[in-house]
């Protein structure tokens, strides 16, 4: 492997360790090369993310992002972490229309978007993360279209469960409102609900509401992850589970997400991992 891709997977790994606990595990139980991709793609995907929230709807830096990107794919090394996400691209087919959609889903961020209906927020949440979802399927194998789906509706699951954890956060630092408008005026919840951390029956009904149907959203893409190369589905299957396990963690909240974060102890990601290599073993359903 060449200097300058060694550089660009350490830097990825680095970014990839101090960011996310879930995917860092996940990781350690794919194969080298899909490990290697794994850390270029998500070192990628997120900091294009944090460029969005660091910059507070800062739409040039994502703009200049994009360009460097597009640079990247024409060979430029200047940005190692870019390169690296170039040649994992290039290697493996990814379709680059892919990150056109991710891009797209970064400049409704950066102005500040709301979503009127949730099929509004779904070509959000299909942008932002259905699209990563999808491009760890290219990296990992697939045997079947479904399997594209299903890894797309897998990201925009787990995308629906980060809002409905971060709703507070995301309203606190950043000023946003992922809740599509008539799902607010559906529970009677306003905007001002959310900034005052009004923890009402109304909300609890809405965030419970939701919940229900993120959890459909994993079911949805349970069948069709199936699809995916067996060298993959140990870590996949720990992914999927560590995040629908965040759901369990907000209704022993009693579905508060004011009060405090929804997190997974390490214990439960002991027994998750456990759970995950005997259903990968016996090839039972990936949640």
């Amino acid at each position: 492997m060449n200097d300058w891709l060694l550089d660009a997977f350490s830097q990825a790994k680095a970014i990839t360790n101090r960011a996310s606990t879930t995917y860092a595990l996940a990781f350690r139980f794919f194969p080298s090369d899909i490990r290697d991709a794994g850390y270029a793609m998500y070192a990628f995907f997120r900091t294009a993310d944090d460029i969005v929230d660091v910059g507070k709807g800062n739409l040039d830096d994502i703009r200049r992002f994009r360009d460097s990107w597009e640079k990247a794919l024409e060979g430029d090394r200047a940005i190692p972490l870019l390169a690296g996400a170039a040649y994992v691209f290039k290697k493996y087919s990814i379709p680059v229309t892919l990150t056109d959609e991710f891009f797209r889903a970064m400049e409704m961020d950066a102005v500040g978007h709301c979503y009127e209906t949730f099929s509004d927020l779904e070509v959000y949440m299909n942008g932002a993360a259905g699209t990563v979802g999808e491009v760890m399927a290219h990296v990992i194998g697939f045997s079947s279209s479904e399997a594209l789906v299903s890894s797309r509706q897998l990201g925009v699951a787990a995308q629906l469960t980060n809002i409905l954890r971060d709703v507070r956060e995301d309203y606190d630092m950043y000023g946003r409102v992922y809740i599509p408008t008539e799902t607010l005026d559906q529970f009677a919840v306003t905007p001002a609900d959310i900034a005052d951390c009004r923890m009402s029956p109304a909300m609890r009904n809405l965030i419970r509401d939701l919940l229900e149907r993120n959890r459909l959203i994993y079911s949805h893409a349970e069948v069709g992850l199936r699809g995916l190369s067996e060298r993959g589905q140990l870590g996949v299957r720990l992914m999927a589970r560590s995040s629908r396990e965040i759901l369990r963690a907000i209704e022993r909240n009693n579905f508060n997400v004011f009060e405090s974060r929804a997190t997974i102890p390490t214990w439960t990601r002991v027994r998750l991992l456990s759970s995950a290599a005997v259903s990968a073993v016996l090839g039972q359903p990936s949640f």
